[in-house]
């Protein structure tokens, strides 16, 4: 596996079932747009990454300066999240070596421990598989 990873961030959604003014991954959180907020965190664990923001065609609402990445590039996103996630994949087919690893991140998920991520990409880089970051749910 080469030394950064690639993220791919789908951020294409409209949140039309929020029923809010905008999507939802620009509803603020403590100031700052969830988009912000994640980008930040993913940032935190893997500032090494290259980035993939996939953002719907027609987005008004986006500011490049909430993105700390130094390589970042801009992708089409789909109509569903896995659409935008191919789009994103066949963006970096040219650049991306074959043992590259890949991360997914849905945007609006701000909250992710960057311990959990870091530990993540750990167990994935010699697995040949790849993995899911996942909690146990437990009944209360």
């Amino acid at each position: 596996m080469s030394a950064a990873p690639w993220l791919v961030v789908p951020a294409a959604g409209q949140g039309r079932r929020m029923g809010a003014d905008r999507p939802k991954q620009y509803l603020e959180l403590e100031g700052r747009p969830v988009l912000a907020h994640t980008l930040a965190r993913l940032h935190a664990a893997f500032p090494e990454a290259r980035l993939c923001l996939c953002l719907d065609p027609d987005d008004s609402w986006f500011d490049p300066a909430w993105v700390p990445f130094a390589d970042w590039r801009r992708v089409p996103g789909g109509a569903e999240r896995a659409d935008s996630v191919t789009n994103a994949l066949s963006a970096i087919a040219d650049e991306a070596n074959g043992d590259d690893l890949v991360l997914v991140h849905d945007v609006a998920r701000p909250c992710v421990a960057v311990d959990d991520l870091r530990l993540l990409l750990r167990v994935l880089v010699d697995d040949p598989e790849g993995g899911l970051l996942a909690a146990p749910w437990r009944i209360p």
